[in-house]
């Protein structure tokens, strides 16, 4: 070990409780998410869902306008009022798979397998609502979710308001909800969890739990020009996971996006998206049962909040026609969380990260991505760890083929693999690698 100051005990059993709590958000995440793709529209607008998707369930252009209008395409079709009433806005996803993890740790001499493990599973079967109640008014809402015979309740559940004062600039959303990202959890080709570490990520030994990309119970305040083109977010919110419960408004958190798209006339690259995004997310120290900075143990009296921060850049190219289009997304992130979040910390911990993803349509029915995803700590909080401890670094490949995209439903053969390396991140502090394979059918109706 590179370190200068010989760990102690308790730092010993720090390194392993954080190792094996990245272990456990690493099997969380690779939890199957439900498809973002909703044939419920489809069913209602008598279209296909490659209409919206340039790579189910990855938006295109028209797409993201008809999320942004509140699931609305403004053709006088939208109300309730005017539907079909055999019209049902209710949809259900399921992802029969097989998968296969395989974890070791590796020392000097030998490699240790933690934990290697392949089952066929159900995968996530979700029943949900999506749709709108007037002409200003959206909502969804995801009552059920299925893993694997465990059951969960309202992951997501948001209403909206469209175009307030006569404007697509000013929308508010209120609920449970992602906020804006550049890309989606919900909408991600990776199905083994691997990559957008950069979200969730924090330097080691941090109290702070925060996931930019998770769902957060807040409002949204957000807005459009024509086709989107031109877009803004702001959320506040509740911080998820806040160990403070006596407070009105406990931690509170706010995140923003904003982005525009060049539209190119000449050569294969057919169109550009820069955008920038950041948030801000207070957690709670010197509460009760709650480590402070200098005591290292839960004390009584008045509750102290401190914040982590992230904020970062991205890039879009879109490449060859619209309908077949290679996306290419670069993103970069940079993390900061305040020295008071770390037991023992002497400054603050920084890490940059990233992705660089590539999407690939070579015919209607194959999609081809790849994705490279790197977190490098830049400041340890606790000078007894070494710069790279915990480093990330994830790679992730798949093929897609869907067999039919129709009016009432759309399934695909889908075959992921991932590899993920975390410096120094087994218990006993050796490096350790993931070994993940997600082959299995998508199916929404």
């Amino acid at each position: 070990m590179p370190n200068t100051v010989p760990p102690l005990g308790w730092e010993m059993r720090m390194r392993r409780t954080v190792a094996l709590s990245l272990w456990i958000v690493t099997m969380v995440v690779a939890m199957p998410r439900p498809a973002a793709a909703v044939p419920a529209f489809a069913r209602k607008y008598g279209v296909r869902c490659t209409v919206c998707h340039e790579a189910w369930p990855v938006l295109n252009d028209f797409g993201r306008a008809f999320r942004d209008n509140g699931y609305r395409m403004n053709l006088g079709k939208d109300e309730p009022t005017v539907a079909d009433p055999a019209y049902w806005p209710i949809y259900a996803v399921a992802q029969p798979h097989y998968g296969f993890d395989l974890v070791k740790s590796h020392q000097a001499t030998s490699d240790t397998t933690l934990q290697k493990n392949g089952q066929f599973q159900t995968g996530l079967g979700v029943l949900g609502a999506i749709g709108t109640l007037g002409e200003h008014a959206s909502y969804l809402v995801i009552p059920v979710a299925a893993v694997n015979g465990f059951t969960l309740g309202f992951p997501t559940a948001e209403f909206r308001f469209n175009d307030l004062l006569a404007s697509s600039w000013l929308n508010v959303r209120l609920g449970n909800s992602e906020p804006d990202v550049p890309v989606s959890r919900v909408r991600d080709l990776d199905l083994t969890g691997a990559g957008l570490s950069a979200y969730t990520y924090h330097t080691p030994g941090s109290l702070s739990t925060f996931d930019m990309g998770g769902n957060q119970l807040g409002v949204e305040f957000m807005g459009h020009d024509r086709g989107s083109r031109t877009r803004y977010s702001v959320s506040v919110f509740n911080v998820t996971g806040s160990p403070e419960k006596d407070h009105a408004f406990n931690t509170p958190g706010v995140s923003g996006h904003v982005s525009y798209k060049f539209i190119m006339n000449q050569g294969s690259l057919t169109g550009i998206e820069v955008g920038g995004f950041a948030s801000y997310a207070t957690w709670a120290i010197g509460a009760p049962g709650v480590p402070t900075a200098s005591s290292g143990a839960g004390v009584p009296g008045p509750t102290d909040r401190t914040a982590a921060t992230k904020y970062g850049g991205e890039v879009h190219g879109w490449f060859g026609p619209d309908a077949l289009p290679v996306h290419a997304i670069l993103t970069f992130v940079q993390g900061r969380d305040d020295k008071a979040l770390f037991p023992g910390g002497v400054r603050d911990g920084v890490f940059n990260g990233g992705f660089l993803e590539v999407i690939a349509n070579p015919s209607l029915p194959v999609v081809i991505f790849g994705r490279v995803d790197l977190v490098r700590n830049r400041d340890q909080a606790l000078p007894t760890h070494a710069r790279d401890f915990n480093d990330l670094t994830s790679y992730s490949l798949g093929l897609k083929h869907t067999f039919e995209y129709t009016t009432r439903a759309e399934y695909a053969l889908v075959v992921n693999y991932s590899l993920s390396q975390t410096k120094q991140g087994a218990p006993d502090g050796s490096d350790m690698t993931r070994h993940s394979l997600w082959t299995g059918i998508m199916l929404a109706f």
